[in-house]
Parts: C-alpha cells; structure tokens; sequence
C-alpha cells in the first residue's frame, strides 16, 4: 500500500516537475558537482545504479560528465520513467542505460553488479526506519566490493527549536522561485506524514545498518544533506 502511494504522488507530478523544480536547480546542480569528487576513482567505464531517478536530472548530469559510464535507472512511477526515457534519447545515452520500471526490490542483482550508487531524496520517503535500513541493504546487493553510495535526504532535528526557523527559510526560497502556494501547503503538510525527516546521526546510522562503512556527511543546504559510504 504505501509502495502504491509513494507511485501515485510522483506519477502526479511528472509532467511539471522539471518545469516546478527549474529555479532550484542551483541546488542539485552543487550536489552533484560535488559529488563527481566522490566519484573521481570510478573507472571510466563505470557502472552505475540510479535509485529512484525521477525523470532523470542526476542521470542526465552524470551521463553528459561520463561519456563512457552505464546506467541502471530504476524508477517506479511509469510518468517519471517515460520522461525520463525520453530526455535519454533526446540527450544522447538511451544505449548506455538499463531502465527498470518499478521498486529496487524487484531489481534482481544478477549481472547487474555496479561501481557505485546514486539515491537522491529517496530513502526519505520510507518511515520505518527497519524497512529504510532494508532500502540500503538491497542498493548493498547491487554494489560491487567496495562500491561507494551517495545518498541525499531531507534531514533536521524536528524537535529543535531552530527546526522552525529553518524550515520558514526553506519555504521562503521555494516561494521564491516561483514554485505555486498550493504546491507548499502539500509540502509542508506531507512533511509529517509521508517524509521521514530524521536528524543527520539517526540517517547515518540507518544507511551504515545497511551494509555500509561510516557515512560521511558532504554536503548540505538547509534542509538536503548529502552522505557518500562505501560498501562494508
């Protein structure tokens, strides 16, 4: 049921959310140029697994920087998958990705041993923090030794004071790009019921249960925080 939940909300979404999430690009685009530095010992014909790719905007972003690298997308929602095929195509790297439309636990991990992982806003959505653990396990499987995730949540301490404040902030830069009132009310509304907003210690230690080395945080602006771990 809440697999079902989580594939509706974003099927929802799929055909604005490039446009919607335009003005914040800033954002991710600084994450995953800081991540290329976590990734700058993968060999140039890595393989890697994109966990939740949406309609692809880190895979676009990695495929243009690695012209040599392949792709495993897995992404539940069928309207974000076929954004996501399309801007492949119109891109230039359909052949070099796999795509798998449903959840990671339907992945099977035969042949399909990867260098490293991208999970981007992704694990958030899991609130039991056994089945978020679990989440991690499965990217885990699908890692070769020693492969490297970098995972990215939306992460605070909710019963801090500041908590508040910062979250204000973070409304005020959304309202700032132009994203539309209604769409923040969801937002905001969905934060204590579908996101599992958990302070930066509690994610890392969810993310080294499994199956992962000490996470160490990389990145952060106000509410997304960024961790890359290697494979234990």
């Amino acid at each position: 049921m809440r697999q079902q939940r989580i594939k509706e909300i974003f099927d929802q979404q799929a055909l604005d959310y490039d446009k919607r999430n335009e003005k914040t690009q800033w954002i991710r685009q600084a994450l995953y140029f800081l991540a290329e530095s976590v990734f700058s010992n993968l060999p140039r014909d890595a393989r890697v697994l994109c966990v939740g790719a949406g309609t692809g905007d880190e895979l676009s972003y990695f495929a243009k920087c690695y012209p040599e690298w392949r792709f495993t997308v897995v992404e539940p929602s069928p309207g974000m998958m076929q954004i996501c095929r399309e801007k492949s195509e119109k891109e230039g790297y359909f052949s070099r990705c796999t795509f798998h439309l449903g959840f990671l636990d339907s992945l099977s991990n035969s042949g399909h041993q990867h260098h490293a992982a991208t999970c981007f806003m992704v694990s958030q959505f899991l609130l039991n923090k056994e089945e978020r653990s679990a989440f991690f396990q499965a990217i885990a499987c699908n890692l070769l030794e020693a492969g490297v995730l970098v995972s990215a949540d939306l992460s605070a301490d909710t019963a801090d004071p500041k908590f508040d404040s910062l979250t204000q902030v973070w409304m005020n830069m959304l309202s700032a790009a132009e994203v539309p009132e209604a769409a923040l009310l969801r937002a905001k509304a969905a934060w204590k019921t579908d996101v599992a907003i958990l302070p930066a210690p509690e994610v890392e230690s969810i993310i080294a249960a499994g199956g992962f080395h000490e996470p160490i945080l990389f990145y952060q602006a106000a509410l997304i925080s960024a961790w890359y771990a290697y494979k234990a």
